[in-house]
Formats: structure tokens, sequence, C-alpha cells
């Protein structure tokens, strides 16, 4: 499932590349009289760095491994047996 919403997430943030490379052309243009204004430069960038971060928040949820086992060594210490033994623990 999150893979999925990752790669919708992408191409929502393609989309708003796009629009921020547009608005930077020129805020405004006019064409037969009509004069047009692009949307908000600053909202734009912020929503770009809102889905850069959500988009890394799920990756990173994604590769998210099982907790690994702690390994304890147990030394004796009456000197006999100078070996380490090695328990798992989870």
């Amino acid at each position: 499932m999150k893979p999925d919403r990752i790669e919708i997430l992408r191409a929502r943030l393609l989309n708003y590349y796009r629009a921020e490379k547009a608005i930077l052309k020129g805020q405004s243009y006019e064409i037969e009289g009509l004069r047009l204004t692009r949307a908000d430069l600053a909202a734009v960038v912020n929503m770009i760095a809102k889905l850069e971060g959500e988009i890394t928040r799920l990756e990173r949820e994604a590769e998210i491994l099982p907790p690994r086992s702690r390994i304890r060594y147990v030394v004796p210490v009456d000197g006999v047996n100078r070996y380490r033994m090695r328990r798992v623990t989870h």
C-alpha cells in the first residue's frame, strides 16, 4: 500500500515542480488583452517541501527492518573458563 502512496506523491511532486518552473518563467502574462496570474510561488514552494518530506518519511518507513537481536557476552570471573559464551536475546 505504501509504495503506491509514494508513487502518487512523486507524481504530484513532479506537477508541483512543473508549476514552480512555469511561475519562475513569469508570474503573470497577457493573452489577447486578458491578464492572467499564476499561482503563488511561496505556496508552491511550501507544498514541494511538504511533499518531499512526506516521501522521505514513507520511504524510511518502508525500509524499517525488524529489530536486531542483542548479543551479550558473558565472561566468567573465576579464571577457569577463559572463553566467551555468546547468548542471543530477543
